[in-house]
């Protein structure tokens, strides 16, 4: 998975884990398991330089007219950047969890503002991070 994301033509990958900071600790242990030549600092090193977002999923069972269903939403989304010397890399909430479970603005970094151009509402997060605060 990582030799695929540093090719530089992008990837998506997904993995299990109960929150977003909580999938990138197993990705670093998935890629210590490929022996011995993968320590935790490379493993760190190459993920944080590779993966620019993680978006965690949430799976809940609503109800809804004496329906139950399943239905999946984002429950936060967290920018990587290499940095930290005790974890070897940084986490940004760009989408944090609120307490009803639902993705709420948080903080922007701002290379993601040039989003704006390719559609990005930049105006509705700032009026709702704003509105948190």
């Amino acid at each position: 998975m990582i030799k695929a994301m540093e090719s530089g033509t992008g990837s998506i990958s997904t993995t299990h884990a109960s929150d977003a900071v909580a999938a990138l600790r197993k990705l670093v242990t998935c890629a210590m398991e490929a022996g011995p030549h993968v320590t935790h600092a490379l493993a760190t090193s190459k993920l944080a330089s590779t993966i620019d977002l993680i978006v965690h999923l949430d799976l809940r069972t609503v109800s809804e007219a004496g329906t139950s269903r399943r239905r999946r939403r984002v429950a936060e989304i967290i920018a990587i950047d290499p940095g930290e010397r005790e974890t070897g890399y940084a986490t940004t909430h760009v989408f944090a969890p609120a307490l009803d479970g639902t993705a709420v603005p948080a903080v922007l970094p701002d290379e993601y503002r040039a989003l704006a151009s390719d559609g990005f509402d930049l105006g509705g997060y700032l009026a709702q991070q704003e509105a948190r605060s």
